[in-house]
């Protein structure tokens, strides 16, 4: 049974749980009123209070499993559909540019990073750090920083109650020799892993997000006093979309972007 079929199941069960421990107890009075002075010694109890306790406890027992098996199967049956498959969470995800003025509970925002942190990386360097700035002063300020007068795309920013800043940390040695050899920024593959399991999350908590790499980084610095040694690659913005409507995804065929065993 899924977590949120789970979810619904239990405090139903619950109540059933209740209906049959009182059906339990019914018959065990209607047993004492079969033998209502029983002796205090236990093999002189009469065989008919005997019978009716253990016809209460199987009928007991017997109602809870029923009644277990019957919810869990019809809550899952009612509730289907409410889990997302992973293509189908791909498709609900992109990229919000309008935002209610709800704030987001740190809870939402650490599950997120949290499937960040569980993204693979060359060598494990895990060469990433977030930042997420949920002060309302202090995340306008840094919105101000991703657009200006020429270049007002991002502008929208200012609306998210949460950015959140990707900087690069430094990577092994291992990694750090591997993308000098073999020519390819390792480093940057990890972070837009990372970021896209944490945009993923975002989606699965109910959450938009947008990924924006067009601001100000020394201004995003100074605000934050990131050392000149580090770099800020992205910064995200977290809230609850203003629209539930998900757009149509306009992407190359399949059979355009994908071959087998050649070019």
């Amino acid at each position: 049974m899924s977590k949120r079929c789970c979810f619904f199941a239990t405090p139903i069960l619950a109540i059933l749980h209740n209906l049959a421990l009182r059906y339990s107890y019914a018959a065990i009075y209607r047993a004492k009123q079969v033998d209502p002075k029983p002796q205090s010694c236990m093999f002189k109890k009469s065989n008919a209070y005997f019978k009716c306790i253990i016809i209460a406890t199987s009928n007991y027992l017997n109602t809870i499993a029923g009644m277990c098996m019957l919810s869990g199967n019809l809550i899952c049956k009612l509730f289907k559909g409410v889990e997302l498959n992973f293509l189908e969470l791909v498709n609900q995800r992109q990229s919000v540019r309008s935002y209610q003025k709800r704030g987001v509970d740190r809870d939402k925002i650490d599950r997120c990073i949290e499937a960040a942190r569980m993204a693979p990386s060359a060598c494990n360097s895990q060469p990433w750090k977030f930042v997420v700035i949920d002060d309302p002063e202090l995340k306008n300020k840094v919105a101000s920083s991703t657009y200006g007068n020429l270049v007002s795309i991002n502008r929208f920013s200012v609306q998210a109650p949460v950015l959140v800043l990707v900087i690069s940390e430094r990577q092994k040695l291992s990694a750090r020799f591997g993308s000098i050899v073999k020519r390819r920024q390792l480093k940057m593959i990890d972070i837009g892993i990372a970021a896209e399991h944490f945009c993923l999350q975002a989606t699965e908590e109910g959450l938009g997000s947008c990924m924006m790499g067009w601001f100000s980084e020394r201004r995003v610095n100074k605000l934050l006093g990131i050392p000149k040694s580090k770099r800020v690659e992205l910064v995200i913005s977290i809230g609850y979309s203003a629209s539930d409507e998900i757009r149509s995804k306009t992407r190359k065929p399949i059979d355009e972007m994908r071959s087998f065993n050649k070019y």
